[in-house]
C-alpha cells in the first residue's frame, strides 16, 4: 500500500501509532431513544446557564421546561436525531423525555434549546411563536451545544439568553397633586409587534401580528422616582426612529399617551425610559434614556479554534471518519460532489475502483486515528 511522506512524518512526529482496530460494537436501537424510563450511560444529558445582567428574574429552576432539538450536525437545519424532546428540571438536574442515547452512528450530538416549553410539533425551531401579550421572558439556545459520547463528553452545556426586549419605566412627579397611582402601561406603534417567530439559533424575531394589550401595575408615583423594581415589560425587539411609538400610561385613572423618543429598543437588552408627571401631562427625558445588555455581552460568534484539514485519496467503495480528539470537534467531509456534516462514526459512500480525494475539514482538534488504513493511497496533512 502506498502512502505519502505526510503520513510518515505525522506518524513519527504527532500520533506515534494509528489505531488499527475494527469496531466490533453491535448496532443500537435507532434513532436514539430509550424504550426505558431510565437513562443509561449513553444517554444525552443537558446543562444550562442563564446570562443575565440586569435586574431580571427569569431562572431556570424546579419545574421549569424546554423544547429540546437534538441534531446529527451543528446547524438548525441538520437532521433531527430525535423528535419532540422536552426537558423537565427536577431534583437540580434536567431530564429529557423521550430518553435520548447516543448510538454507533451518531456519537455526536448538536443540541438546541428554547423556553418556556411550547407543546410538541406545534413549531419549527425556526419559527418558534413568541406573543408578548403573555409577558413572559424567552429564553434561547444560540448556537448548538455539541455532547460527544466517544471523547466522554455526554453533558450538552446550553448557554441561554434573552431573546426579547425589557421595555423598563422610571417616573418621577414634578407639581404634580394627585395621587400618582399607575395602574396601567401600553406600547403601540407600526413597528410595535405582539406576536413573532424566533429562530431559536440567532435570536432574531420576525414580527407577525399586532394586538391591542395592557401590562397591569399598581404602583405609586413620587417626586424622586423608583430606587428599584420598576414597572417593566417584555417587548418584541423595534425601533422608534423610522416610526414613531406611543406609551399609554394610566394614573389615576387617567390615561396620557406620549410618543416615544427615537431609539432601537434590542432584543436581550433592558431599556430604561425616564419619564415626568406634571399638572399638563406626561413627557419622556431622551437623555436619559439608559441601556443595559441582559444577556452580559452580545451575541456575536466566538472565532471558531484549531482549524485543520486533512486529504485522503482513497480507493475504496467507502470511507470511514477518523475519529477526532478534542472538545466540541465538529466540520465537514467533501468527496466529490458530496458534502456532510462531521459525525463521529460516520462514514461516505465512493466509487468502487476509482481514487477519490475525500476532504476532511475540522474545528478543535487535537488529533485523530484511524480503524483501518484499507482502501487508504495517502494522506496529506500539510494543512492540519
Amino acid at each position: 500500500m502506498k502512502f505519502s511522506k505526510y503520513l510518515y512524518i505525522a506518524s513519527l512526529a504527532a500520533f506515534g501509532s494509528m489505531a488499527l482496530t475494527s469496531c466490533g460494537e453491535s448496532k443500537e436501537n435507532e434513532p436514539g431513544t430509550n424504550p426505558g424510563t431510565t437513562p443509561s450511560e449513553k444517554a444525552l444529558k443537558i446543562s444550562t446557564n442563564v446570562l443575565t445582567e440586569a435586574q431580571v428574574t427569569t431562572e431556570l429552576g424546579e419545574a421549569a421546561t424546554m423544547n429540546v432539538f437534538v441534531k446529527t450536525g451543528s446547524s438548525l437545519s441538520s437532521q433531527d436525531f430525535v423528535k419532540g424532546v422536552k426537558a423537565t428540571f427536577q431534583n437540580g438536574a434536567w431530564g429529557l423525555s423521550p430518553v435520548v442515547e447516543f448510538t454507533t452512528q451518531n456519537n455526536a450530538l448538536f443540541v438546541y434549546a428554547v423556553a418556556p416549553f411550547k407543546a410538541s410539533g406545534s413549531f419549527d425551531p425556526l419559527r418558534y411563536p413568541v406573543d408578548i401579550t403573555e409577558q413572559q421572558d424567552v429564553l434561547y439556545s444560540g448556537s448548538a451545544a455539541a455532547a460527544n459520547y466517544s471523547q466522554g463528553i455526554t453533558t450538552a452545556k446550553l448557554t441561554m439568553k434573552h431573546a426579547l426586549a425589557m421595555a423598563s419605566f422610571n417616573i418621577s412627579k414634578s407639581g404634580y397633586a394627585g395621587e400618582g397611582k399607575l395602574t396601567g402601561l401600553s406600547v403601540n406603534g407600526e413597528t410595535i409587534f405582539t406576536e413573532g417567530d424566533l429562530d431559536i439559533s440567532t435570536g432574531n424575531i420576525t414580527g407577525t401580528n399586532r394586538k391591542a394589550f395592557t401590562v397591569d401595575f399598581n404602583k405609586t408615583i413620587d417626586a424622586a422616582g423608583w430606587k428599584a423594581d420598576l414597572p417593566s415589560m417584555w417587548l418584541i425587539p423595534a425601533s422608534t426612529k423610522a416610526s414613531p411609538a406611543t406609551l399609554s400610561a394610566t394614573i389615576d385613572g387617567k390615561t396620557y399617551e406620549v410618543n416615544f423618543p427615537q431609539v432601537d429598543i434590542r432584543g436581550g437588552f433592558q431599556t430604561i425610559f425616564h419619564l415626568i408627571l406634571s399638572p399638563n401631562g406626561l413627557v419622556f427625558r431622551p437623555d436619559q434614556t439608559q441601556t443595559v445588555s441582559l444577556n452580559q455581552g452580545t451575541d456575536d460568534p466566538q472565532l471558531a479554534q484549531l482549524y485543520g484539514q486533512l486529504v485522503f485519496k482513497v480507493n475504496a467503495p467507502e470511507f470511514s471518519f477518523p475519529t477526532f480528539t478534542g472538545d466540541n470537534v465538529f466540520g465537514n467531509i467533501v468527496a466529490g460532489n458530496t458534502m456532510l456534516n462531521y459525525a463521529i462514526g460516520g462514514k461516505v459512500i465512493l466509487s468502487a475502483g476509482t481514487s477519490t480525494d475525500v476532504v476532511v475539514e475540522t474545528w478543535n482538534s487535537t488529533g485523530f486515528t484511524l480503524d483501518s488504513l484499507e482502501g487508504i493511497e495517502s494522506i496529506d496533512l500539510s494543512q492540519y
